[in-house]
């Protein structure tokens, strides 16, 4: 008896251990299996092809920065142009190097948008990216940061273009090493050697392709000419045949003269890749965020990895769903949304209680994926850059800089948990 209550006992305490707040390192939880184990009717298809296409039009409909890129106009005049090319970050004190940026510096960088060379009336371009590339808010790749010391929060990193990705072409830098370009859901710089230009005809087959792959896995690596290319989970590859054991695919190729050039290339069959979109389901959306576990913080795509809402966006675009690329524009697009700014602390437990795994979470600056409760606790997934300790009056900032599984106990700089700090959820599943 004395060795039953022992037993008892310890497992009480190795319970408590394993399910400690904060970050968890519980083997359990940080399974996909687990969550779907406790998910009703997570194999149930919640929208099928053509209501995604209609979801992803309710998308474009309430999102600014969202385009149906078929549809973009062949003119676009100065003064709209000038108005996308402004920006604030070289109005603040700030870090190139080790060295605080000089004014001399800041004018010379401001002077590479070109802005001389815009007219009334600016014809666009059509391009396709041939390789992973930055997206950024000025035409450098010198990052800018906001102190010496920093190295993983770069001010000008927008986000990533994959390869195979379609971008309207707006305007060219002074050095003529810079595109300016506006892609599905974001526009800003892109170094020219990565992008190849193409005629209309051709660059709607990427806009639109009749049939393609997409990536499942965080991300897959092709052979492309005399260079490894990197698509991230979500990416579409054109799609020429598919056999049995392997699939003839398009990848894009750029010549001397910076045109398009197209390569076919035999891969394998793997379950990495799947024709068309991936069926929408709970179990899904779980299975494809715990594919990121682990994998390092990338802040705008850095570190060929997640920031926290580039984690959402590529999830999502596994099914076919275009979201918003930044939280903000995540949190107010289309949807089920409930504000939670007002509620108290035991209403935002109801209304988590009340959640499908898969539904999306807010607070100011960040956004994570709801997974699901057990024993009474809430649990997210998110590629988290850090939280804060407070003890004994004091604050330690930890830099986690992964994608990790956590309750939201964590606190913020301010001190209030995760859980109160929660401004709202929005479902993208009805």
């Amino acid at each position: 008896m004395l060795y039953i209550f022992l037993v008892f006992v310890f497992m009480g305490v190795m319970t408590k251990a394993c399910f400690a707040s904060g970050i968890t390192n519980y083997p359990r939880l940080n399974t996909a299996e687990f969550w779907q184990g406790i998910e009703k009717n997570g194999d149930e298809l919640i929208l099928n092809d053509e209501e995604v296409a209609r979801f992803n039009q309710e998308i474009i409909d309430r999102s600014n920065s969202v385009y149906d890129l078929s549809k973009y106009p062949t003119l676009i005049s100065g003064t709209q142009l000038k108005k996308m090319l402004e920006t604030e970050v070289l109005d603040e004190s700030v870090f190139i190097g080790s060295h605080l940026m000089s004014k001399a510096e800041k004018e010379r960088l401001r002077s590479e948008r070109n802005l001389t060379e815009i007219f009334e009336d600016n014809k666009v371009q059509y391009g396709v990216a041939v390789r992973r590339s930055n997206l950024r808010t000025l035409p450098t790749m010198e990052g800018i940061f906001e102190s010496a010391e920093d190295k993983e929060f770069d001010y000008l990193q927008e986000t990533a273009v994959d390869p195979s990705e379609p971008v309207v072409i707006l305007h060219e830098s002074k050095s003529k090493e810079f595109y300016f370009v506006q892609m599905r859901n974001y526009y800003g710089w892109v170094l020219k050697k990565d992008i190849a230009l193409a005629n209309r005809e051709m660059w709607l087959t990427y806009v639109q392709p009749n049939r393609f792959l997409t990536v499942l896995t965080d991300k897959i690596v092709l052979q492309s000419v005399n260079e490894a290319i990197i698509y991230q989970m979500g990416s579409k590859i054109k799609l020429a045949e598919s056999a049995e054991s392997f699939y003839e695919v398009i990848l894009p190729t750029r010549n001397a003269d910076g045109k398009l050039i197209e390569i076919s290339q035999n891969i394998a069959k793997t379950i990495g890749l799947i024709e068309g979109n991936l069926p929408y389901t709970k179990n899904n959306i779980i299975q494809q965020s715990f594919k990121f576990l682990q994998e390092p913080y990338g802040w705008g795509g850095l570190k060929n990895s997640v920031d926290c809402s580039s984690f959402i966006a590529d999830i999502y675009r596994s099914f076919g769903i275009e979201l918003p690329r930044n939280a903000d524009e995540q949190e107010l697009t289309a949807g089920k949304y409930i504000p939670m700014a007002s509620m108290s602390s035991e209403e935002r437990l109801d209304t988590l209680k009340q959640l499908n795994a898969g539904d999306v979470i807010f607070f100011d600056g960040h956004v994570m994926l709801y997974l699901g409760m057990t024993n009474g606790t809430p649990y997210i997934i998110h590629s988290l850059g850090s939280h804060t300790l407070h003890q004994n009056g004091t604050k330690e900032k930890v830099r986690v800089m992964k994608v990790v599984v956590s309750d939201l106990s964590l606190k913020r700089y301010s001190g209030i948990s995760f859980l109160d700090a929660l401004t709202g959820v929005i479902s993208y599943q009805f």
